[in-house]
């Protein structure tokens, strides 16, 4: 099953902060859509009202940027992990 690992930053957001979740989704955009049905506190970090991934959300499958890849559609593999990378503030 595909693994999505969970950032510190994202975890707060949870109730049981859980540093990563199984699915059996065959696309990133499934994945994601699937933990945040378990977790809609995550949503709103993740995907704009309109259903797309938020421009400073960067997804990760292994070491591939989905950017470059075929983004939400992205086809996973049983053993994949999917990353995300929250934004980081600098000051």
């Amino acid at each position: 099953m595909p693994t999505i690992l969970i950032p510190a930053a994202l975890r707060r957001h949870l109730p049981n902060p859980v540093p990563e979740w199984k699915t059996d989704a065959s696309t990133v955009g499934e994945a994601l859509t699937s933990l945040c049905d378990t977790h809609p506190e995550l949503k709103p970090s993740l995907f704009e009202e309109n259903g797309d991934l938020r421009s400073f959300a960067r997804v990760f499958v292994g070491e591939e940027d989905i950017a470059t890849l075929e983004g939400l559609q992205t086809e996973l593999g049983p053993r994949d992990e999917i990353l995300i990378l929250p934004p980081i503030a600098g000051g």
